[in-house]
């Protein structure tokens, strides 16, 4: 089970958290696959 801000993300679209992730960064900038999946897994480990 995934927790991101306190919700289970388990049956969240891959789309929607990225958008999130976008949403909460000061600067939109592009993010490669690689960065994508770094910061979803650093935002896991996070949550912990």
């Amino acid at each position: 089970m995934s927790w991101h801000k306190g919700e289970n993300i388990a049956d969240t679209t891959v789309d929607e958290l990225e958008k999130r992730m976008r949403a909460e960064q000061e600067e939109l900038k592009p993010l490669s696959k690689e960065e994508f999946i770094e910061f979803y897994a650093s935002k896991k480990r996070a949550n912990l």
